[in-house]
């Protein structure tokens, strides 16, 4: 057993490197431990961020912002500014 999949209780499963949540490990990580990275982790990786973000980016489409939401935007941002979501690019004015 690798100390990657040794540690946490990672796993490797169809040659991709999990980690204990079942998310795809970040190849930086493999990297910054020492760790045996699988061939294609990278472009396992980079596959399940592009699925998350395009998970978010939908389930964040329509959403409301919530009065606590505001109410924290115009506590740190000020009143009348223009707050973008950098992920989302969608627009709120506090």
């Amino acid at each position: 057993m690798s100390a990657a999949t040794a540690a946490e209780g990672n796993y490797i499963e169809n040659g991709i490197l999990y980690n204990r949540l079942g998310r795809v490990v970040d190849p930086g990580i493999c990297r910054q431990y020492g760790w045996d990275c699988p061939a294609g982790q990278e472009a396992a990786y980079t596959a399940y961020v592009d699925a998350v973000l395009s998970d978010y980016r939908k389930r964040q489409a329509n959403a409301p912002v919530s009065h606590e939401q505001a109410a924290e935007m115009r506590a740190a941002f000020g009143p009348g500014r223009t707050i973008v979501n950098v992920i989302t690019g969608r627009k709120f004015r506090t």
